[in-house]
C-alpha cells in the first residue's frame, strides 16, 4: 500500500475575491453615524466626549499599573513546551 502526501498551494493576497470589502462595510456605518450626529448633535457630542475621556482614563490607568509593577517579570510555564517571560517597564 502506498501513501500519498497531500499538498496545498498557498497563494499570497487577500482571501476574498474582493479586496474592497472593508471600505464597503465601513461606508454605510460612517454615513449612519453622520446621520445620527446630524439628527442628535448633543447626544453625538456627549458620546464623543465620553469616548475621549474613557480613552484617556485607560491610558492613565495602564500607565499607573505599569509604574506599580516596576521591573517585575511575569513568567508562564508551559510544561514540555516553553517558558514565556513578560517584562513590564515604565517609560
Amino acid at each position: 500500500m502506498t501513501r500519498r502526501s497531500l499538498q496545498t498551494v498557498a497563494r499570497p493576497g487577500p482571501q476574498t475575491d474582493d479586496a474592497a470589502l472593508g471600505p464597503a462595510l465601513a461606508a454605510p456605518l460612517l454615513l449612519g453615524a453622520l446621520l445620527a450626529a446630524a439628527t442628535a448633535p448633543v447626544l453625538a457630542a456627549v458620546a464623543a466626549v465620553t469616548v475621549v475621556l474613557a480613552t484617556k482614563a485607560a491610558q492613565l490607568g495602564l500607565g499607573a499599573l505599569a509604574r506599580r509593577a516596576g521591573d517585575r517579570f511575569g513568567r508562564v510555564e508551559l510544561p514540555g513546551v516553553a517558558t514565556v517571560s513578560v517584562h513590564i517597564s515604565p517609560r
